[in-house]
């Protein structure tokens, strides 16, 4: 509540109390530096007697191992009748706390409860003495420097707008002061032509430099890239067309700003590439995967048919499967899991079709069996590590539909198990680099890097 709004000495209760002027904290200071404090009598606040002893308050709540500045309950007397809104200062523990006057007003000698923030003795010190250094530095102001007499007036400032370099009068680049003006653009356009047709006779078609043409592709020659024609022709090492106005040289320089214009289109959808815009995006980790399309096509396993990828693929199609889950660190079954889990799934598939081969020489009985390993391992397990493998190295599938990595994976294994195992073989590692090894648990030599 400010100074402005201090209640009226009439009877604000409608009885015969009368309330104690200046019974109220404001929240600024006045001229003293003193703040304004209740007193059981009247009396102008500014004046002596308006300061008296200060009412102490006892705690309610039970005192504990708190934090000191979380607020807490206390008991004050009213020594005099107030009325709501009105902030008084109390003293408790030998420090003065400012306490609030519950809604409804008090009177004279009855007791009420409010609650202490320790928190708000600071905030109010803080911003009293905030305000009273504010008041003394505008009142230095206002002694020190005259308004009128200030060198940074609107008058006397160096950067008015009548002093002002670069006002509209004085600015070198105004209308009337421009070295550009529409006189001297005319002339300096009429000198440019006439250099031009100083070395044609009878040539007097003048290039038109905001000429445009439209292709069959949907592009356009305009002035600005017939300004980038210019610096690549004076960069470049065929001869750059004079601007001549002559037809024949107009339509080369704009066929040649077409093909320019193609070749830095061109550049941006490789860098888009590059960033991940584009679907159809091709790129190598730090292990140099490919990641977007598989490393070779499906029936390119010929290409390593001096290599150990290719005979196992074709005769031994359960062990390269069970290198390549060992190479990925996956479980026997094509599947995620812990390092307990995957190191031993090279030795649970071979010793499976060690099993099976050993009775196979039972009638139908080993033949069927025989049948259900192989199955299993190329078909079953081979699909879940060729989905692993396309969602590692976001490669796409071929068919449009929502299940199609799915069937596509599936058909794969069950159609051509042989040349997809040895296409996911072959994708891990480059075979010039890193050729196969029949004999090792990965299918590589002991010095190929480990897949991340």
């Amino acid at each position: 509540m400010s100074a402005n709004n201090r209640p009226s000495l009439q009877q604000p209760f409608g009885g015969d109390d009368d309330y104690v002027v200046g019974g109220y904290h404001n929240n600024r200071s006045n001229n003293s530096g003193r703040h304004w404090h209740y007193n059981n009598g009247g009396g102008h606040p500014d004046s002596p007697s308006a300061c008296s002893q200060m009412t102490s308050a006892t705690r309610k709540d039970q005192e504990g191992e708190e934090d000191p500045n979380a607020p807490f309950i206390i008991s004050v007397i009213a020594p005099a009748t107030l009325e709501e809104g009105y902030t008084i200062d109390v003293m408790y523990n030998d420090e003065t706390h400012t306490v609030d006057i519950p809604p409804g007003g008090v009177k004279e000698g009855e007791e009420f409860e409010t609650v202490i923030d320790p928190k708000r003795q600071y905030q109010d010190q803080y911003s009293s003495r905030s305000i009273l250094q504010m008041d003394q530095l505008v009142e230095e102001d206002e002694e020190d420097i005259p308004r009128r007499s200030s060198p940074c007036s609107r008058g006397n400032s160096p950067y008015s707008r009548d002093n002002s370099p670069y006002s509209r009068d004085n600015s070198p680049y105004s209308r009337g002061n421009s070295p550009y003006s529409r006189g001297d653009q005319l002339q300096q356009e009429e000198q440019r032509r006439q250099s031009q047709r100083s070395g044609n006779s009878g040539q007097q078609t003048d290039f038109k430099l905001l000429s445009a043409k439209i292709y069959d592709d949907g592009s356009e020659y305009t002035s600005d890239s017939h300004d980038k024609t210019k610096e690549i022709e004076a960069a470049s090492t065929f001869p750059a067309h004079s601007l001549s106005g002559d037809d024949e040289d107009e339509e080369t320089m704009m066929e040649k700003t077409h093909i320019q214009n193609q070749d830095f289109i061109d550049e941006d959808n490789k860098a888009d590439d590059a960033s991940g815009e584009n679907k159809d995006t091709v790129w190598y980790d730090n292990e140099g995967i490919p990641h977007g399309t598989w490393r070779t096509r499906l029936c390119s396993c010929c290409d390593v048919l001096t290599q150990s990828t290719f005979w196992m693929g074709i005769f031994c199609t359960p062990v390269l499967m069970a290198q390549l889950v060992t190479r990925l660190g996956l479980t026997w079954n094509g599947r995620e899991g812990p390092p307990e889990q995957t190191y031993l799934s090279y030795n649970r598939i071979v010793l499976g079709l060690v099993f099976v081969m050993s009775i196979y020489w039972i009638p139908f009985v080993g033949s069927v069996c025989v049948f259900i390993y192989y199955l299993l391992v190329i078909v079953y397990i081979g699909s879940h590590v060729r989905g692993y493998m396309r969602q590692k190295y976001q490669i796409p599938s071929t068919l449009p539909t929502r299940c199609g990595p799915r069937i596509d994976d599936f058909c794969m294994m069950l159609c051509c198990g042989c040349c997809s195992s040895i296409q996911m073989v072959r994708h891990t590692h480059d075979d010039k680099d890193y050729p196969g090894h029949a004999c090792t648990t990965t299918g590589l030599e002991f010095d190929a890097p480990s897949i991340v």
